[in-house]
């Protein structure tokens, strides 16, 4: 640190290495002399301090009574992907505070090895699951082409129970590569896959051959909710990103059946410009 001339109380309690708190109430208490120089001390007079009698005003650090999942992770020094795994296969006990945390008494009873012992093998990217789930169905990404298997397909088995995300940053996901390697051995990957793949508004009226106006509508009616959000970009500037609302094609596909009510053959035949027939209808109450 630089020599100063004249020290404020934050420059001066890190010139004497104490806390700023305890420079403050050692002077209130007279053990520090007050300042020479306006509201700050001289060099001379700071250099003249008595460390350890300041010292004696430092607060012990307060210690955690409850722990969140990344208070846990970082007090066992162990990954947040170990903690989340070790709930799944219960080496970490479910929190024990009405609040979803872990008391102090129940992390200091957690063995933090046998946590970090329990993560076999490196958390994948949804991304690289995708890519192990689209080589089992036998359809690899080839360069330059969409991917058979999307990493929305992977958060979607997330969202089942199927995978356990063991990421502690919600905008990535990271499974274990042993439950994906179980699933892509599973008889019927395709089918458990194929209602799991990402539409857009555009594309689930297209799917469902109806006009987009008239997917709005079903929207509107609550008919379908969409899985997840996603931020698409016009151009390299974010001031042109707009979230776009994803939705599964199963739930799409589902739509017809769940609205018998509905002409659907009417509904597709309707022209360009013409007024929707799902327009008088309301959302059900409640």
């Amino acid at each position: 640190m630089p020599m100063l001339s004249q020290y404020d109380d934050y420059q001066a309690a890190r010139r004497l290495r104490v806390q700023v708190g305890a420079l403050r109430r050692a002077a209130a208490g007279g053990v520090v002399p007050r300042p020479d120089i306006g509201f700050c001390w001289s060099r001379a007079l700071v250099e003249a301090m008595d460390r350890e009698a300041i010292r004696v005003f430092e607060e012990a650090p307060k210690r955690r009574t409850e722990y969140g999942e990344g208070e846990l992770a970082g007090r066992l020094r162990v990954p947040v992907a170990a903690v989340r795994w070790g709930r799944h296969t219960g080496t970490v006990p479910a929190p024990d505070t009405e609040g979803g945390l872990w008391s102090r008494a129940a992390v200091e009873a957690m063995d933090p090895e046998a946590i970090r012992a329990g993560l076999t093998g490196e958390p994948l990217s949804a991304y690289e699951a995708a890519e192990l789930l689209a080589a089992a169905l036998g359809t690899p990404t080839a360069p330059e082409e969409r991917p058979v298997v999307r990493p929305f397909a992977v958060r979607q088995l997330v969202a089942e129970g199927l995978l356990v995300d063991l990421s502690g940053n919600p905008t990535t996901t990271l499974v274990h590569p042993d439950q994906v390697a179980a699933i892509a051995a599973r008889p019927g990957l395709a089918e458990l896959l194929a209602p799991l793949a990402p539409l857009g508004p555009d594309q689930a009226a297209e799917r469902l051959g109806v006009r987009r106006s008239d997917w709005d509508h079903m929207v509107r009616l609550g008919w379908v909710k969409p899985a997840e959000w996603a931020e698409v970009r016009f151009g390299t500037s974010r001031a042109g990103a707009v979230d776009v609302p994803i939705y599964r094609a199963g739930v799409v596909d589902s739509i017809p059946a769940a609205h018998p009510e509905v002409d659907w053959p009417a509904l597709r035949s309707v022209g360009k410009g013409r007024r929707s027939p799902l327009a008088a209808l309301s959302p059900a109450a409640g």
